[in-house]
Parts: structure tokens; sequence; C-alpha cells
């Protein structure tokens, strides 16, 4: 339980499911209990395994994290990196004020269903559908088969596809 500039680095197996939960990041007074809270940017990587992250005003960043992933955030931030490895499984990824930003291969093999703000990309997606309501952008992305779905839904964010 950590509410200081510390920082600790844990190894995991990757053959757990990993239920990863700040979602009550605040020190309590009324009880001896304290919760971790950082304005620091938390990290997981070179995680196979399956990932539950719910979060609340915490940033995120993951890097050469396969799936099955979910993320359920409230105003943070989520950058998602593959830098060595391509994602293999489900990805899911929820913040309502927070922007989403995903840097893969264009050798990705994803089918991605994204509604934000805006949402940009350098990569070579087949765009099955793009359309805009009450001021969100929907689009349905294919990049090469579209083997791998990734659902991702920044509410009033921005997403951001790039190509590493």
């Amino acid at each position: 339980v950590m509410v200081s500039n510390e920082s600790y680095s844990i190894k995991i197996p990757n053959s757990i499911k990993l239920n990863w939960d700040t979602s009550n990041c605040k020190k309590t007074t009324n009880t001896n209990r304290t919760f971790f809270y950082s304005n620091k940017t938390s990290s997981l990587s070179n995680f196979n395994g399956e990932l539950e992250l719910t979060t609340s005003l915490s940033n995120f960043k993951l890097t050469d994290v396969t799936g099955p992933v979910s993320i359920n955030s409230i105003g943070g931030n989520v950058t998602v990196e593959f830098d060595k490895k391509l994602p293999l499984k489900l990805y899911s990824v929820y913040t309502n004020n927070g922007f989403i930003d995903i840097t893969m291969p264009s050798t990705s093999d994803v089918n991605v269903e994204a509604n934000g703000s805006a949402v940009y990309s350098d990569l070579p997606f087949k765009v099955l559908s793009d359309n805009e309501s009450d001021g969100q952008q929907h689009m349905k992305l294919n990049l090469k088969n579209g083997k791998v779905k990734m659902k991702l839904e920044a509410g009033y964010g921005t997403i951001y596809l790039r190509k590493n």
C-alpha cells in the first residue's frame, strides 16, 4: 500500500489471470486502510496472461501485453505498445474521459471497433464503416484478416492507432 513517490517492480508469471483494481485509490481517514494513489503512469510489460484492469483517475501503459485484455478506466489515459509482439487475443479498452493510444506493427491482424471524440491512424486499415453522431466518431476497421478483435471506447477522449 503506497502513498509516496516510491515505485515497485513486481514479477508475475504469465500463466495467471491478473486482476488489477485501483478504482478505490484514496487515503481513508475513518479506517485503518490506506490505498494506493499515484499521479504517475503505472505499467505492465511482457505479459502473455489474461489481464483485467479497473482504475479511476490513473494512467496506464501496457507494453507487449498480448491479451486477452479488459480495461475499464474512469478518467485515465491508456497507452498500449506492441514493440516485439503482436496482439493475439481480445482487447477491450474503455475510458470515459481519457485517450487511448495504441502502437502496433502494420502486420497485426486486427478488427477494430473504435468510438471516441476522434479516431486517428497511420496504419493501412480497411474502413468498414465510419459515421458520426452526437459528437462521437464510430469506426469499424480491419487490418489484414481481422483475426483479433479490439473494442476501443474513449467516450469524450481521442483514439490514436499508430504504426511502429
